[in-house]
This record gives structure tokens, sequence and C-alpha cells, in this order.
């Protein structure tokens, strides 16, 4: 079953939304030895049914696969085209990095162009426009003080309501 991908956005760094609702997220993790080799540990979380007691108990708007779908799914022929799919995308991010994706991940942005609050570690809050990322991933906000990248740490984005 093939979902529309008009259906769906990205929140930077590693949400994925349905109608303004977590459906996935995202994590990576990269350490690096002193001889300069890489260990990369990606971490996919995938909402295929969730219990009503579950989604009363989460503080953001979250959905899952049998609710847009109103089917049970196979979790391994998921899984097994999830594999799939992600196989191609790794080994075109090995020789190229993430500049492949650039325009497309920016055609899901959820906040792109929008006003928006950034809260970085050590309760630091910038507030500006995400107006992009760079071609290694990292977020671009327009700030009072010029354009700023940011990557590091637990960031989380949220729109910036007028107050």
């Amino acid at each position: 079953m093939k979902l529309a991908p008009a259906d769906y956005r990205i929140k930077w760094p590693n949400d994925v939304l349905f109608n303004q609702q977590k459906i996935a997220g995202i994590l990576i993790e990269c350490k690096s030895d002193l001889k300069k080799a890489l260990t990369v540990v990606i971490g996919v979380g995938i909402n295929i049914k969730l219990s009503q007691r579950f989604i009363a108990k989460i503080e953001y708007p979250v959905t899952d696969l049998y609710q847009i779908t109103q089917h049970r799914l196979n979790r391994n022929e998921l899984l097994a085209r999830f594999l799939i799919e992600l196989y191609k995308v790794l080994a075109i991010f090995k020789t190229s990095g993430f500049e492949p994706f650039r325009e497309e991940w920016l055609k899901f942005h959820c906040y792109h162009n929008q006003s928006v609050v950034l809260h970085l570690p050590k309760n630091e809050i910038i507030e500006g426009i995400a107006v992009g990322v760079t071609n290694e991933g990292e977020l671009i906000l327009k700030t009072e003080y010029g354009h700023r990248n940011y990557s590091m740490g637990d960031i989380s984005l949220r729109p910036k309501f007028e107050r």
C-alpha cells in the first residue's frame, strides 16, 4: 500500500508528520574513533497502531498508520519495503551526502519560511525564520543577527505564535 506523499511533512530535525500529527521519528547518532572510523546508528520509530490510552498521555498530536489507512498493515512487509528504500537512499548518501536530497527535503519541511522558536540545550531560545537547510542538513534560521545554522544537541522546533 502506497501513501500519498503530499499528506506528509518533515519537522526538522527528526520528525515525520501527517496532517500536523507525529507519525514517525528518526534518530541518528554518529561516533568516530581515533583512527577516524565513523560508526552511524540510525533509529526509526513508526507509529503503526497506537492505543487510545497511549495517545491520551502524549503531550503533542500523534497519529498512526492504522488511523490513516483503516487497515492493519503487515509489519514485516512494511519493514522490508522500508529497508529496501533506506538501502537505496544510503547508497546515494554515501557517495554524495545530503545535497541530492536537499531540495526534496525543503518541499516537505512543514515550517519552511515560517517564524519559529528554536529551543536549544541549556534553555537557550532562538527566534527566527526557518529559511532552509545546509547541504549538511543543518537548519538555517534568519535571526535578528543574520543567518545562523543549527545542528547540535536536542533541538526542538515549534511554530512561533503571535503574542
